[in-house]
């Protein structure tokens, strides 16, 4: 909850609690969305995503665009993903880490696959479900990628947000600061957190000491956070056992223009260790109106994970960023920044 917000720094520049897009396939939703900011106030994108790796870019999805990679790493990926096809494929598995092996092989395994995952997720795939994959990734098709290889193709198109919009003003917090103007005033509650959640009287109550009567409750709030505040010992016990990731967000305001090769890119993938995030966001591409002048500016917006088992410095933690575009060859050195932006998302990904 509360991650849809952005805001607007010291030096005019708008920025995102990391790289959020808006799409959707559903009516209802759409049209939501169309009534809340009008026709003008979008700006749509043809998503252009991408992998660098190897000092080179792979578009996205990894898999279908392997003829990009150097020739020895292009070999062992396209074994592993032969071998793993011709295995017959399991109906559930282990962890995420044996999902990974099973669908593409050892080969990209070794290459993307687990350095990314626990880039993203703060924790290695074995320690991972693999429940939860759905439509977040994308399992390959060996004709379709054979093909691709055969005729050095990009193959781009995969996922539901190839296309999506951005708001032209205001980031994506825009859309939600919409909706809740459309509400009725006297509904909505702002800055008064909730102190105590009485469930069998079915009373809240806030910080200031009002109280508050209701029926159901739909919450946002982390659920160990929830159950705290309920006092409900067996749900505290149970949600005192999930586990969760952090993440930096740190923006990089630039002076000058992107480079040539940057300059349509969405956002990238960082799998290597030359750098601490995991996504980069061009941030100044989604809309102009989020850098103070698009004319002498731009900027990038970079996600760094942490947990437990993956710690970060956050005394270090901006100069590492900005070395890491620097060794991304994103920028070409320091005298390219501008200033910097930086938050903290305790509660990242459950």
């Amino acid at each position: 909850g509360g991650l849809s917000r952005s805001f607007i720094d010291h030096a005019g520049f708008t920025w995102d609690i990391g790289g959020h897009v808006t799409f959707s396939h559903y009516p209802v939703f759409t049209n939501l969305l169309n009534s809340l900011l009008g026709s003008k106030d979008w700006i749509d994108h043809m998503r252009e995503s991408y992998i660098r790796i190897l000092n080179t870019w792979v578009p996205y999805p990894f898999q279908n665009n392997i003829h990009r990679l150097p020739a020895h790493a292009r070999a062992r990926c396209a074994e592993g993903l032969i071998r793993a096809a011709m295995q017959e494929r399991k109906r559930s598995f282990s962890n995420f880490d044996e999902f990974i092996v099973e669908t593409f092989g050892e080969g990209i395994a070794e290459l993307f696959m687990r350095p990314y995952n626990y880039k993203v997720w703060a924790y290695h795939p074995a320690d991972l479900d693999a429940s939860w994959i759905a439509d977040r990734v994308a399992v390959p098709d060996p004709m379709r990628i054979v093909r691709n290889l055969a005729l050095s193709a990009d193959d781009c198109d995969w996922g539901p947000n190839n296309t999506f919009r951005f708001p032209r003003t205001g980031g994506t917090g825009a859309i939600w600061e919409a909706l809740a103007a459309s509400l009725p005033r006297d509904k909505v509650l702002k800055n008064c957190e909730v102190e105590r959640i009485d469930t069998k009287r079915r009373i809240l109550t806030l910080m200031d000491g009002r109280t508050q009567h209701y029926r159901s409750i739909i919450s946002t709030i982390p659920l160990n956070l929830l159950t705290k505040i309920s006092g409900r010992k067996r749900w505290i016990e149970i949600t005192g056992k999930l586990t969760y990731s952090s993440v930096y967000v740190v923006g990089v305001g630039l002076h000058g223009k992107p480079a040539a090769d940057l300059a349509t890119k969405c956002w990238m993938y960082f799998p290597e260790g030359n750098c601490p995030f995991y996504r980069v966001t061009h941030f100044s591409l989604y809309s102009p109106n989020n850098v103070d002048d698009i004319n002498s500016h731009w900027s990038l917006m970079c996600e760094i994970s942490e947990s437990p088992k993956k710690p970060v410095n956050p005394a270090k933690v901006i100069d590492d960023t900005i070395d890491g575009l620097v060794a991304t060859n994103l920028i070409n050195g320091h005298q390219q920044v501008e200033h910097t932006w930086r938050h903290r998302v305790e509660y990242a990904y459950p």
